[in-house]
C-alpha cells in the first residue's frame, strides 16, 4: 500500500480508512458495491477506479477485496494493483484503432473510385470494338481507332 500511495513512510497511512484514498464523487457507490457484496459473504468483484494517492495525485487501480472473519467481524482485505500504465496503452491503442480505421475508409474509397475510374474506359473500349465488330469498313475502323486512342489517353 505504502508504494501504490506514494507514501514514504507507514505513519503517511496511519488513521486512514481505504475510502479515504477513494474521491469523493464515487466513494459511496463504491461503499454500496461493497457492502452489498460483502453482505454475501463473496469475494468482490475487481473493480477499476480512480485512487487518491498521498500527495493528492490520482492514479487507475485494480481494487479486488476478500471478506475475512476477524473475532467475529467481517472486514474486507483490498488488494490494490497500479494500472495506469495499462490504462495508456489501451488509450493509445484505441487511438490508433480510431486512426487505423479512418485510414481503411479513405483505403476503400480509394479503391472505389480508382475501380470505378478504371471501368468506364474499358467499357468505352468494349463498346469501340463491339462496334468495329460489327462493321469494319474503313470509315468505322478509323472512327474505333481514332476513339480508342481518346479512351486510352491518362
Amino acid at each position: 500500500m505504502l508504494k501504490i500511495a506514494k507514501a514514504s513512510s507507514r505513519e503517511q497511512l496511519e488513521g486512514k480508512e481505504v475510502f479515504d484514498f477513494v474521491p469523493p464523487e464515487i466513494r459511496d457507490i463504491t461503499k454500496n458495491r461493497i457492502s452489498n457484496t460483502n453482505s454475501e459473504n463473496k469475494l468482490i468483484p475487481r473493480l477499476e477506479q480512480k485512487f487518491i494517492c498521498v500527495d493528492g495525485s490520482l492514479i487507475d487501480v485494480e481494487v479486488v477485496g476478500i471478506p475475512i472473519n476477524l473475532q467475529g467481524k467481517t472486514l474486507i482485505q483490498s488488494i490494490f494493483i497500479d494500472i495506469t500504465e495499462r490504462k495508456l496503452i489501451y488509450e493509445k491503442q484505441a487511438k490508433l484503432n480510431e486512426y487505423l480505421f479512418k485510414q481503411n475508409k479513405q483505403l476503400e474509397e480509394f479503391a472505389h473510385i480508382a475501380s470505378h475510374n478504371l471501368r468506364a474506359p474499358i467499357a468505352n473500349i468494349h463498346s469501340l470494338l463491339n462496334i468495329y465488330q460489327s462493321d469494319n469498313s474503313p470509315e468505322v475502323s478509323k472512327f474505333v481507332i481514332d476513339q480508342l486512342l481518346v479512351s486510352s489517353q491518362i
